[in-house]
């Protein structure tokens, strides 16, 4: 997987890329987004992927609700979708579309591991980076929507500096039942202790 949500600065490597394309016989490039939702990315380097001669497939996983499918420029092999939304969006597309879903199981609370939440308070949890495309925005409105003191939204995630004209504003009108953890490199125990 060469491009990893669009932080890459892609237009210092576009040399070394393209050759480790053509070097290394690559098959599949999976790019975990639209390309066109993807900033920074050279423009060189994406008509090198999407050429229509190339030698691999390209695979692609829309990560997000608010891309308009007409704005399709460059069109991949297949989508990987994450959700049954996602294929009804593609699907008057012509790459071919494929669900994969990640299985969801119902497990017991582990009291061996530690539970980061106050355990007599009701605790929904939101995890990913402070970006638009997130929308923590929307838990923190729900949040503040719901007058019971006994639920506490949990919100788990980098804020980046490259998107703090999203957070910062947000950070100010945060209700007392919205408890921000920050980046954390332990999600086990944020998950196993979620209602």
């Amino acid at each position: 997987n060469l491009i990893s949500c669009g932080y890459i600065d892609i237009s210092n490597k576009y040399i070394k890329l393209y050759n480790l394309l053509n070097d290394k016989n690559i098959d599949i490039i999976h790019i975990e987004d639209n390309i066109e939702c993807i900033n920074g990315i050279d423009q060189n380097f994406i008509n090198t992927i999407y050429d229509d001669d190339r030698k691999w497939r390209v695979v692609e996983t829309c990560h997000n609700s608010w891309f308009n499918i007409s704005n399709k420029k460059y069109f991949p092999d297949g989508y990987s979708h994450c959700t049954y939304d996602q294929i009804e969006k593609f699907n008057s597309n012509i790459s071919i579309n494929s669900l994969v879903e990640y299985p969801i199981y119902k497990k017991e609370k582990d009291s061996e591991i530690e539970n980061p939440y106050d355990s007599n308070k009701i605790n929904v949890l939101s995890v990913g980076l402070w970006s638009k495309n997130k929308n923590h925005k929307n838990t923190i409105e729900i949040a503040r929507n719901i007058k019971n003191d006994n639920i506490v939204f949990n919100i788990v995630g980098n804020y980046a500096d490259n998107f703090k004209d999203y957070w910062e504003e947000i950070f100010y009108y945060i209700s007392n039942n919205v408890k921000i953890w920050g980046e954390q490199s332990d999600l086990d125990k944020f998950y196993k202790n979620s209602d």
